[in-house]
């Protein structure tokens, strides 16, 4: 893969956050199962809707890929880190995806999103180009997205003051789920 179709393809799939935004209110725009699984397990997402979110995203993540993504989402939204504003935070982490995707994307693509990854990899097991690999992707990244989650929280969060309550990531909920 030339390094122009990886910019290409980066550029490509950065738009869908802007657009998750644009129609979040009707939809909900959650469309990640690693981000959607590191938040309930930090107790940031409800635990009873997991399981009806995760079957509708996945019906790859790479490990680090994700993990950074999450990590990175975790600070975007961390209202005691300096967040930016509502309207700016959907931006910032679609250039997070492109960074990630421009630079882990090279040698093959770049799997972050098993919602986005899996479909193309059921497609071409069925098409019989094999599936032997097809679920790495998948676990790295739920495992990637968890522990993204807790070394934000092990490394930036645990520092914090706790004088306020803890509404880090509340923010990032209301904007993908508008509850």
């Amino acid at each position: 893969m030339k390094c122009k179709q990886v910019f290409s393809m980066a550029k490509r799939f950065r738009l869908s956050p802007l657009m998750r935004e644009a129609v979040a209110e009707f939809c909900g725009a959650h469309m990640n199962p690693a981000v959607t699984v590191a938040f309930a397990v930090v107790k940031r997402f409800p635990l009873r809707k997991v399981p009806v979110y995760v079957a509708a995203q996945m019906l790859g993540a790479f490990f680090l890929g994700t993990a950074l993504l999450v990590g990175c989402i975790f600070a975007i939204t961390d209202k005691k880190n300096n967040s930016p504003n509502k309207g700016v935070a959907p931006v910032m982490i679609g250039l997070v995806v492109f960074v990630i995707g421009a630079t882990f994307g090279f040698n093959c693509g770049y799997a972050i999103n098993p919602a986005r990854d899996l479909g193309p990899r059921i497609f071409t097991a069925m098409a019989g180009a094999g599936n032997n690999w097809s679920w790495v992707p998948v676990i790295a990244c739920l495992m990637g997205g968890i522990t993204g989650a807790f070394i934000y929280i092990g490394l930036i969060e645990t520092h914090h003051d706790s004088d306020e309550p803890n509404e880090n990531g509340r923010e990032l909920e209301r904007i993908i789920i508008n509850e």
